[in-house]
């Protein structure tokens, strides 16, 4: 009887270590933690949607939950006080974070290791390079790109998707097949040579 009620504790504790983590996957500001616009269909630009993971680097699958918490405080403390520097972060090797800044990197990456709220198990770490755009740009580059392919047949019918890839600093936009390289020039050609913009191929997904 007694390891009967052993194994029941034990199942009830991991149920309740799964509701918590699963509270904690937004962001400081109430946005969702994933980010990517997908277009559910490459001609239908009226139709969108946030969908799982798939080009932001950051993500909640298999990440405790004292890394959230962790990842909520900095975010917020982040943009309070940095908000024309700060890069974003994502999780290094399930539990530490690399959080980036376009000044001042080390200094403020040191300060946000010892905010209060984030756990001492929890590495605070800087980006392994200085990133050059802050996310407040990346966002603003993101809608645009997005607005683009609303408004503009030519792009509509190549992209897939857009998202912000916060560990390689850029905005990520999924192509479809034999649609890389053209959708690259006309974004090149619309938001300049040196957008920090990369294109891949995606797959469009299939409608149901």
């Amino acid at each position: 009887m007694r390891r009967s009620e052993n194994v029941f504790l034990l199942v009830v504790l991991l149920l309740l270590v799964g509701v918590f983590c699963s509270l904690g996957t937004g962001t400081a500001d109430g946005r969702p933690t994933d980010q990517t616009m997908r277009l559910q269909s490459p001609g239908d630009p009226a139709v969108q949607k946030l969908v799982s993971p798939s080009l932001r680097a950051r993500s909640t699958k298999c990440v405790p939950c004292a890394s959230l918490r962790a990842e909520k405080v900095v975010e917020r403390w982040a943009w309070q006080n940095f908000p024309d520097s700060f890069a974003g972060m994502y999780v290094v090797k399930g539990r530490d974070l690399a959080v980036g800044f376009t000044q001042r990197q080390a200094q403020r990456v040191r300060k946000a290791g010892k905010l209060g709220g984030v756990d001492p198990h929890v590495k605070v770490l800087p980006f392994p390079y200085v990133p050059t755009h802050p996310l407040a740009e990346l966002g603003d580059l993101e809608h645009r790109v997005w607005q683009s392919a609303q408004h503009d047949k030519s792009i509509r019918r190549k992209i897939v998707s857009v998202g912000i890839n916060e560990q390689a600093n850029l905005v990520d936009v999924g192509a479809v097949r034999g649609q890389v390289k053209a959708l690259a020039s006309l974004l090149r050609a619309r938001f300049g040579q040196n957008a920090p913009i990369r294109v891949h191929y995606e797959e469009a997904p299939v409608e149901v």
